[in-house]
């Protein structure tokens, strides 16, 4: 078991911020291993990496806002 899945693998999400996400790589991490979310929203204040961490997860439940 490696550490993220000992972290969230007990944990349901609910609805989860991620501050400052960039290209959305912690959110990989939550969706691979939080056993029941309802929603992930990513917020970055920079434009280019919420494009490009839009373009790298495609999960309806995740959502990214500058």
């Amino acid at each position: 078991m490696n550490i993220f899945e000992e972290l969230f693998s007990n944990l349901a999400g609910g609805r989860v911020l991620d501050a400052a996400t960039g290209e959305g790589g912690f959110i990989r991490v939550l969706h691979k291993y939080l056993n029941n979310y309802s929603e992930i929203v990513g917020i970055d204040n920079s434009g280019r990496m919420i494009n490009t961490a839009q373009k790298k997860n495609k999960n309806q439940k995740v959502h990214f806002f500058q």
